[in-house]
């Protein structure tokens, strides 16, 4: 149940630092 959140959490920064390049 912990890990489910944490991997939540990382795709979501994951993804703010590979939105600018998207743009």
């Amino acid at each position: 149940m912990v890990k489910v959140p944490q991997l939540h959490l990382n795709s979501i920064l994951i993804w703010i630092l590979v939105s600018p390049f998207f743009c």
